[in-house]
């Protein structure tokens, strides 16, 4: 009898270690899968000759100019205006230390980098930086060899993790700072106004006017063909934006996002 009973014993402390040790890999691999995942963040340098590129891009469209519509290709844009073929490898090899995948865009002005959200706030070393003010959003502090920051305009993309989440409260708290330096007046629009009259005075006819869309409208230009993107941030809802039309025949919008 003792015998089974030590027998039951170490099948049942096998069983529990058995169930244990599966219940630890799957938490390994959960932390493992959320460490792992991908992001993409965008760089955006400097141009070798700031001045020189905006009168370029003027002259493009200037009938007087010995430039106008003379538009460069990619490689003759980077010989003249992108970062060295030297600068740009730099960059790679400074990355590649993280794991960091570095490719550059035709032109040498913009670098595509793509790592595991780890390594990538660790080759940039993210840091969550609070607001100055109470209502608005944090920053995102990173740092880059001088040699490598000095011909950096911007980083887009890149998001540490914030050290407090937002509660509904702060939420609130956020909006009404947001809006409390709003002009606000007592006066109430005239609703009597029939017709297009209040359009024209309060709506949408008002906006168009003052826009002179009415003109495009009066040629049949509604937007068809053509499409426009959105960068988004903020507290609103992503599928508000995502395959938006604003009329059957007029512009499609979709979010841009950076991951």
């Amino acid at each position: 009898m003792m015998i089974l009973k030590k027998k039951r014993f170490t099948i049942a402390m096998l069983s529990s270690l058995l169930v244990f040790g599966a219940s630890m890999n799957i938490g390994v691999n959960l932390v493992a899968k959320a460490a792992a995942k991908t992001t993409i963040v965008n760089v955006a340098l400097k141009p070798t000759n700031e001045a020189d590129l905006t009168n370029y891009v003027y002259n493009t469209v200037d009938p007087t100019s010995a430039q106008f519509h003379q538009y460069l290709t990619p490689a003759a844009f980077a010989s003249k205006f992108g970062q060295s073929d030297s600068y740009i490898q730099s960059f790679k090899d400074y990355f590649k230390k993280y794991h960091v995948k570095a490719t550059a865009y035709p032109g040498n002005m913009s670098l595509k980098l793509t790592a595991t959200t780890t390594n990538m706030r660790q080759a940039f070393g993210a840091k969550d930086v609070p607001a100055a003010k109470k209502g608005y959003p944090s920053r995102t502090h990173y740092k880059l060899p001088g040699n490598l920051s000095s011909k950096v305009a911007a980083v887009v993309g890149l998001y540490a993790p914030q050290a407090k989440k937002a509660t509904k409260e702060t939420t609130k708290k956020a909006h009404t700072a947001l809006t409390a330096d709003l002009p606000t007046t007592a006066t109430k629009p005239d609703t009597t106004l029939a017709g297009n009259a209040f359009s024209r005075k309060y709506g949408a006819a008002k906006f168009a006017n003052a826009y002179q869309l009415n003109t495009l409208y009066n040629k049949g230009q509604q937007g068809q063909g053509q499409r426009i993107g959105i960068i988004s941030y903020g507290d609103i809802h992503n599928s508000d934006l995502v395959d938006c039309k604003i009329n059957p025949n007029a512009v499609r919008t979709k979010k841009i996002s950076f991951l």
